[in-house]
């Protein structure tokens, strides 16, 4: 990134890159997350905890566990912030975050004024995310979902490079503002004893 401008670095879920290693600012602008990482349900671990959440639940009524299987959706999710969290390190970083599986996919179903396919994510990105959409008419394969976002990324593939350009235009002005005022709060406030 420093000799050269840019590069790509290929990790995995839940790897050696996922806790523990910062990519601040320039040094990662943009995290592609292909798939949903879901645990094999094949591994006695795994099996024996979803088992474990339903019987409690269902002889103990605890409450306090969620259903086997939420909790083995659940940690998908936390593999996704994870990687999602190489990208955005702190207040003022920002980054273009993919998506890339039919699951993240707006369903039209709103839970609490967020799509159920948006709940699991992070609470910081998930009014944030918007549906690449070619049009009413004429939808590739790839693309044949309903939506009801009104923030659809228009033009499918081709329109996602415009509004790209668009978000890194604005978005490093407006980390800046909000370094600035960062550091006129910690400036302005009195140093303890």
């Amino acid at each position: 990134v420093k000799t050269l401008g840019g590069c790509i670095l290929l990790a995995v879920y839940r790897g050696k890159m996922s806790e523990g290693i910062s990519f601040n600012d320039n040094n990662a602008r943009g995290v592609v997350c292909i798939g949903l990482p879901l645990p094999s349900t094949f591994v006695l671990p795994i099996k024996v905890k979803m088992d474990y959440n339903d019987e409690q639940r269902k002889i103990h009524q605890r409450t306090d566990l969620l259903p086997g299987r939420e909790w083995y959706q659940q940690q998908a999710y936390r593999a996704i912030a994870q990687a999602l969290g190489r990208c955005i390190r702190h207040i003022a970083d920002y980054g273009a975050i993919f998506l890339l599986d039919i699951r993240h996919c707006d369903d039209g179903s709103p839970n609490n004024g967020c799509p159920t396919a948006h709940v699991n994510l992070p609470c910081w990105m998930r009014n944030s995310v918007r549906n690449l959409s070619r049009n009413a008419k004429g939808r590739s394969p790839m693309l044949q979902y309903t939506t009801s976002s009104s923030s659809d990324i228009l033009g499918g593939w081709d329109g996602l490079k415009p509004e790209l350009r668009q978000f890194f235009k604005t978005a490093k002005p407006y980390a800046a503002g909000i370094l600035s005022k960062s550091r006129e709060k910690i400036t302005a406030s009195p140093c303890p004893p």
